[in-house]
């Protein structure tokens, strides 16, 4: 899944970038300054997810589809956070850490056919304890953005509409904590399951660098259309070197672990999560072509569904 938002992906890549640039390349600003603010709604897809059902787990088993009927409506809160540690060979660490966020959400139903169900969201008051980035989201109380969603569950369309009156700090905040919970989804097996069934599902994107991530999943309970699945996740590159966005300056990558999990919560019925609490956290070593100059960084994203 290569996410299409250049902001998400110069979010993820920039302490990498900058720490290269500005010390072992020393390349200057180009002096540009910020985009300027659009209001048009970007519609961005997210490419497939697949899903191998490992075992169909205890009788009874039936399919896990979620399909909202139209009309549906459903609120949660979604609360993310994304600390970044980085490190220059013997140099003391950078926080590059993104400031927590807490978003709440209202869905309506507004399709749903075979194939997809259409979700539109309207956010409530979002807030953030970094007191800049909290004043500056002031403006998105009120934006709305919109989900398709795949019978299993996967996210396939992401939309957001960004307010005329917020700035760019807060329009990049909301798109990255929209992205953050759209890798933690799990999507479901086509196949009909019971209780202890396990599957995995492969999703393939673009961080800082070209990623896979598997998740593996156990349906841990069910009671009606409510299912409990454990998850554990695993991200790894797809090649053993990063090439900086936008240029053809490499690194190699020397070590790269990112694992975790948690407990997702799902009302099969309903638009959003009834609960979630989903942590992925590790460490990275890139290394200068030909030197001994290393990056090193640890990194740990955290994000949770409640009720609100």
């Amino acid at each position: 899944m290569t996410l299409p938002s250049p902001t998400a992906r110069v979010c993820a890549a920039a302490p990498l970038a900058l720490m290269l640039a500005a010390t072992l390349v020393g390349c200057g600003s180009s002096g540009d300054g910020a985009a300027a603010p659009t209001t048009e709604q970007a519609a961005i897809p997210v490419s497939a997810v697949r899903v191998t059902l490992l075992d169909p787990g205890a009788g009874p088993r039936t399919v896990l589809d979620r399909r909202s009927a139209v009309g549906t409506t459903g609120s949660a809160v979604l609360s993310t956070s994304a600390a970044v540690s980085q490190t220059l060979a013997d140099r003391p660490p950078r926080d590059f850490s993104s400031p927590a966020m807490r978003m709440p959400l209202s869905a309506h139903v507004t399709s749903s056919e075979p194939g997809m169900t259409e979700v539109a969201l309207t956010l409530g008051e979002v807030t953030s304890p970094d007191s800049t980035l909290n004043t500056e989201l002031k403006a998105e109380r009120g934006a709305h953005a919109g989900l398709t969603i795949a019978p299993d569950g996967a996210i396939t369309t992401l939309r957001i509409s960004p307010p005329p009156n917020a700035d760019n700090m807060a329009r990049a905040a909301v798109e990255q904590a929209f992205y953050q919970a759209i890798y933690s989804t799990v999507a479901l097996p086509s196949e009909p399951v019971g209780v202890g069934a396990t599957w995995k599902t492969e999703q393939h994107f673009t961080s800082a660098v070209e990623l896979d991530q598997t998740m593996n999943v156990t349906l841990k309970a069910r009671q009606g259309g409510v299912v409990t699945l454990d998850v554990q996740v695993n991200q790894s590159p797809t090649s053993p070197v990063w090439v900086m966005p936008g240029d053809t300056r490499k690194l190699n990558i020397d070590k790269y672990e990112m694992t975790g999990g948690g407990t997702v919560t799902l009302d099969l019925d309903a638009p959003l999560p009834t609960s979630a609490d989903i942590t992925v956290g590790g460490e990275q070593v890139f290394r200068v072509p030909d030197s001994d100059a290393t990056i090193s960084q640890t990194l740990g994203n955290h994000t949770q569904w409640s009720a609100r």
